[in-house]
């Protein structure tokens, strides 16, 4: 019985391999067995579709190589090639097929390597030569082709595998191909042909990339002080470590940021006081007196200095009181008052500069420093600013005098933070029905529990992102469903039918919502 219903089957599948339609002959390969039935589809069908399926499933490696050689599709071709193992039925393919997919997939299963270097070397398409050279490590080989292939990614591909110097020397040297330029000059360690690349290459990129790799001082010295980029000439300095060199940088080089850069690297105190006095660029100046730690020389600076951001970065590091005060009663520049303030700790001194310094930033910093709570409230009532008032508030933690800023100061963010510090749901919940400000009245909903005062504020606040926050926080199906229906606002209406786990009510609402 069981022979009989394989004859039928297989009489079935005879019969969809000679249909007209080639989707059902390709059904039928898919369910065939006999090689022989599949190497007659995969050599004489019309369709080049049901001949790629015959080849997935042929294993007879001669009748694929007959494929692989003859068919006129290339992905049929292909699919017979990677099926193949035969080494010198690949080799035949790899050097006659007419298309570059084909030949490249072969090559790719090639492991002779002197026909490797034959594909590198004549294959009319970079692909497949780039192929090949995936497989080659002989340096003559790479060499050959590094010197003289016509497309620069194949030049590119052999030259990455090279690690001969001579050679990539002399490809650096004849390269037009900017890339393969500077990737040779990266691979070579010979400091001479590095020092000439450094001192003569046209191309700057270059330059930059021979004077990162080169340790001698004297030539990366030659490099900061003559090339004609400033870009070179600051890679140079990267390296330098003579602080004495580097304070002639400071002083004679052109470009600010090459300054800069030589500045970074000193640490001598000496050094970079003398450059904090008289360095005429302000940027070089301020970064030196950064780094000085002699508190007579910083005060100096900050008597003296017409430049407010260095003398800001010299009042960072002063920590004499008497001299602190002076800056932050005198200094013409309110951030450097405002930098001496941090740094103060008389209560009396900071309570009068809160009072009356007319730069903000100044005000803050003397607030920051105040820990008398008094003091704050009064500073809070009468203070015209709400960046400052704000600092203030953040500082105070008198639960009565925040509760009255929260309700009564004249600025919603100053009150908005004051009310972030209450815990009290019943103070919360007068808040949330009460304020005038919705920025406000959506942080109390945040504060809040009672289910009854959600419910009331979800449907009868006048702000979208008010009632959006409390039906977050509401989980009736029922009344989430009202909402999501009546709500007049779509975001509203959306974080209810997020918050709606009964299928049928939402299936009922994207049926009937007009948004």
């Amino acid at each position: 019985m069981l022979e009989m219903e394989k004859r039928y089957c297989k009489g079935d599948i005879l019969m969809e391999l000679n249909d007209e339609n080639p989707h059902k002959r390709i059904e039928a390969v898919k369910r065939l067995d006999s090689q022989e039935i599949l190497a007659d589809v995969a050599k004489s069908d019309c369709d080049c579709r049901v001949r790629f399926q015959a080849v997935k499933r042929i294993s007879d490696e001669r009748v694929l190589a007959e494929i692989a050689q003859n068919d006129s599709n290339v992905c049929v071709r292909k699919q017979a090639v990677f099926k193949i193992n035969d080494s010198e039925v690949l080799s035949g393919i790899a050097k006659n097929d007419s298309r570059w997919m084909v030949r490249k997939l072969a090559a790719s299963k090639i492991n002779d390597k002197s026909l490797l270097a034959d594909i590198a070397f004549s294959d009319p398409s970079l692909r497949v030569r780039k192929e090949a050279l995936r497989k080659i490590s002989d340096e003559d080989v790479l060499s050959a082709v590094a010197l003289n292939d016509s497309s620069w990614r194949v030049r590119l591909k052999a030259v990455l595998k090279i690690r001969d110097y001579d050679v990539l020397a002399e490809v650096a040297r004849r390269d037009s191909n900017l890339r393969i330029h500077r990737i040779a000059i990266k691979k070579i360690r010979d400091v001479k042909f590095l020092t000439d690349v450094a001192g003569s290459d046209d191309d700057e990129l270059s330059r930059i990339i021979a004077v990162g790799i080169i340790d001698d001082a004297s030539v990366l010295v030659e490099r900061a002080r003559k090339d004609s980029s400033s870009d070179v000439r600051r890679a140079a300095v990267e390296k330098i470590s003579d602080e004495k060199i580097l304070a002639s940088i400071v002083q004679s080089d052109s470009d600010a940021a090459v300054r800069l850069e030589a500045v970074r690297k000193i640490s001598d105190e000496d050094i970079l006081v003398d450059i904090a006095t008289n360095a005429p660029d302000e940027e070089v100046r301020r970064n030196a007196v950064s780094k000085i730690r002699d508190e007579s020389v910083l005060i100096d600076i900050v008597r003296g200095d017409s430049c407010g951001g260095v003398r800001e970065a010299a009042a960072k590091n002063i920590f004499d009181e008497s001299v602190l005060v002076e800056i932050a009663y005198n200094d013409c520049d309110g951030y450097v008052r405002s930098r001496a303030i941090k740094n103060i700790h008389d209560e009396d001194v900071l309570e009068d500069i809160a009072r009356n310094d007319s730069f903000d930033y100044a005000r803050k910093s003397a607030i920051e420093n105040i820990t008398d709570e008094s003091v704050l409230i009064q500073l809070i009532r009468s203070e015209s600013d709400w960046s400052v008032r704000r600092v203030a508030v953040e500082k105070i933690q008198n639960e009565s005098a925040i509760l009255d800023i929260a309700y009564n100061d004249e600025d919603w963010f100053v009150r908005k933070c004051a009310f972030e510090m209450i815990d009290d749901e019943s103070i919360s919940i007068d808040f949330a029905k009460n304020d005038s400000k919705w920025q406000i009245r959506e942080e109390a909903i945040k504060k809040i529990n009672d289910i009854e005062v959600l419910l009331d504020i979800a449907t009868g606040d006048s702000d979208w992102h008010v009632r959006e926050k409390a039906v977050g926080k509401i989980d009736d199906n029922e009344v989430l469903t009202a909402i999501a229906v009546e709500d007049c606002s779509w975001r509203v209406r959306i974080e209810a039918v997020r918050k709606i786990d009964d299928e049928g009510i939402l299936v009922e609402i994207a049926l009937n919502d007009s948004c």
